[in-house]
């Protein structure tokens, strides 16, 4: 009857309007910011639109980048891709005769992959970052890790016939504790200098970079982890971080404040990146 076509019309219609609502609304806009340095060159990628002490001191600035959208209803299916390549000239662009590198390792710290016969990977866009792992005789001209925010998750690598992966030797560090203390700056000073000295392949930091910032408020520890940074950025060699119970801001602290940014494992990854490794 023409009445129970009128009911069907609308509800097709309510369907529809339903329908085109969801997909309008139920999207995630998130301004991605790059922190640039004086030369030019991208420090990291965060979604704070902030800088840290250390950067603002060197001049750096926080340039944003396009608001990016992602769609709620597809967020728990949808991919993120790239290829990792070899990089000849080390310029961290994959140039037309740069091949891409199969069998390579990469991760979003979630779920393991490798890369296919022309170094593509395929990951679920889930976690914090995607990072790769170098295998022997090869050493990352990009970035070893990137975010899940950057619109370029390529990486580049360059075989080094130097590179001796049967033979090497490395320092070990561990509850550095790092806090405002000016004595105890002095003696991560003069540790970074011996270190320097001997000359190590590279060195591992087993956990507890600074002071108990589990039980303080974030801001604190941040500064902390910013003192942290700024010493062992004069090591000559590559420094691989752990994360220590310690280094998990304000999970202890007397208020409840997990909303706030740099939460947990938050400032960890702002400065260091993926909280796990892969190795071959």
């Amino acid at each position: 009857t023409p009445y129970f076509m009128r009911k069907v019309y609308l509800l097709i219609l309510v369907v529809i309007l339903s329908l085109v609502f969801l997909s309008t609304s139920l999207t995630v806009y998130a301004t991605i910011y790059r922190i640039i340095d004086a030369e030019g060159n991208t420090i990291r990628v965060t979604t704070e639109p902030q800088m840290k002490k250390a950067e603002e001191e060197a001049g750096c600035i926080l340039s944003p980048i396009q608001p990016a959208v992602v769609p709620l209803i597809s967020q728990d299916i949808s991919k993120v891709k790239g290829v990792v390549f070899e990089d000849h000239n080390s310029n961290g662009i994959q140039d037309i005769e740069e091949m891409g590198l199969p069998d390579i390792l990469v991760s979003n710290g979630l779920t393991v992959t490798v890369t296919d016969e022309t170094g593509s990977y395929l990951l679920p866009r889930e976690g914090h970052f995607v990072f790769i792992t170098a295998p022997s005789n090869y050493i990352s001209t990009t970035p070893w890790y990137k975010n899940l925010l950057e619109d370029n998750l390529h990486f580049g690598l360059r075989f080094a016939l130097d590179k001796d992966s049967k033979q090497f030797t490395f320092v070990q560090i561990t509850d550095i504790h790092t806090d405002t203390i000016e004595e105890h700056r002095v003696f991560i000073e003069k540790a970074v200098d011996e270190i320097n000295r001997i000359g190590p392949d590279f060195i591992v930091v087993t956990g507890d970079l600074v002071w108990k910032a589990d039980e303080t408020k974030i801001s604190q520890a941040e500064e902390w982890f910013d003192i942290y940074s700024n010493l062992i950025s004069n090591l000559d060699m590559p420094v691989f971080n752990t994360v220590g119970n310690h280094d998990v801001a304000s999970v202890n602290y007397k208020k409840d404040i997990s909303t706030e940014p740099g939460y947990n494992k938050g400032i960890y990854r702002d400065y260091f990146g993926p909280t796990t490794r892969l190795s071959n």
